[in-house]
C-alpha cells in the first residue's frame, strides 16, 4: 500500500501539479482562523480525554494487564475506546447547559453504524471460519488446488482478492481471507508473510 501510495503520489505530480502556483490570501486565512475563537471547556475536555485513551493504549500492556502491575484482564483496546467514548457522555458540556458534551442523539445521526456493523460482521465471520474448522478446511483445498507451486498460489490469491474486494470492503475482505491464507501457509509450509503480504496489499486495490 506504502508503494502504491508514493506511486501515486509520483504520477499525480508529475501529470497534474508539477508547475502549478498557488497563492493563498492571507486575509481569508487569517479571518477563518479567527472565525474558529478560542478553545472552550468543551474543547479542551475532548482534547484531555483523546490524550488519555492514546495514553491507555500506549501503557496497557505494560501497566493494567501486568500480572506484576495492574494485573487487569480483559481490558483491551477496544475497551479504553468505548471508556474514552463514554467518558464523553457525562462530560458536563459548557456550550448547552444541562447536556453533555456528547448526546446520544447527535451520536445516533454521525456515527457511521454501518462500519461498525460491517467491521464486527468481518470479525464474527473470521472467528467462526476458525472455530468451525472451515478456515482449515478452506487452506487445504487452496493448498491442493496449487499443487505445492508458491507462485501459482500468490497469483491465485491476489487475483481472488482483488475481484473480492469490488463487492465487498476492504476489511471484511481482510478480516475473512487472512486466517484462511495463515492456515493455508502452515498446511504448505509456506513463510506466512510470503501470502499474507500480496494478498494484504491486493486488499487496497478496491
Amino acid at each position: 500500500s506504502l508503494v502504491l501510495v508514493l506511486l501515486a503520489y509520483a504520477a499525480i505530480y508529475l501529470l497534474f501539479v508539477r508547475g502549478v502556483q498557488l497563492e493563498l490570501d492571507e486575509g481569508v486565512v487569517s479571518k477563518a482562523y479567527k472565525a474558529l475563537g478560542p478553545l472552550n471547556r468543551d474543547e479542551v475536555f475532548v482534547a484531555i480525554i483523546q490524550f488519555l485513551q492514546f495514553a491507555g493504549f500506549l501503557v496497557r500492556k505494560d501497566l493494567i494487564n501486568a500480572p506484576e502491575v495492574g494485573d487487569v484482564k480483559g481490558v483491551n483496546d477496544a475497551t479504553i475506546a468505548c471508556a474514552a467514548a463514554l467518558l464523553l457522555f457525562f462530560v458536563p458540556s459548557v456550550k448547552r447547559p444541562g447536556e453533555p458534551v456528547l448526546t446520544w442523539e447527535v451520536a445516533q445521526e454521525r456515527l457511521p453504524w454501518g462500519v461498525l456493523i460491517l467491521m464486527g460482521g468481518g470479525f464474527a465471520i473470521a472467528k467462526g471460519f476458525q472455530e468451525s474448522g472451515l478456515t482449515q478446511c478452506v487452506g487445504n483445498q487452496l493448498a491442493e488446488f496449487a499443487g505445492g507451486s508458491r507462485f501459482l498460489l500468490t497469483l491465485f490469491v491476489v487475483g481472488s482478492v482483488c475481484l473480492l474486494t469490488e463487492v465487498t470492503s476492504n476489511t471484511a475482505t481482510a478480516n475473512i481471507i487472512l486466517p484462511i491464507l495463515a492456515a493455508v501457509s502452515a498446511e504448505t509450509l509456506t513463510h506466512p508473510l510470503a501470502l499474507l503480504l500480496p494478498a494484504t496489499a491486493a486488499c487496497s486495490f478496491a
